[in-house]
């Protein structure tokens, strides 16, 4: 989540949805950092090994809001 809109976030991994074959849905929950104004949110993810190879993520707030992960 490089957008500068994030910065001065958190982000909490809430869900992780295999939509079909190739598509996963990660949905988090964004808070606020006041001690972070520079960096985005970061989030870790431990998955089975190859779990998520050939995957396209679609990342999603609580609220439904996609966003931009680029």
């Amino acid at each position: 989540m490089s957008d500068k809109e994030y910065k001065n976030r958190t982000a909490w991994t809430r869900a992780i949805e295999f939509l079909d074959n190739d598509v996963v849905r990660i949905t988090i929950h964004l808070g606020t950092d006041d001690d972070n104004e520079y960096e985005p949110p970061r989030t870790y993810i431990k998955v089975e090994k190859n779990t998520m190879v050939g995957k396209k993520f679609i990342v999603v707030t609580e609220g439904g809001d996609k966003l931009n992960i680029n």
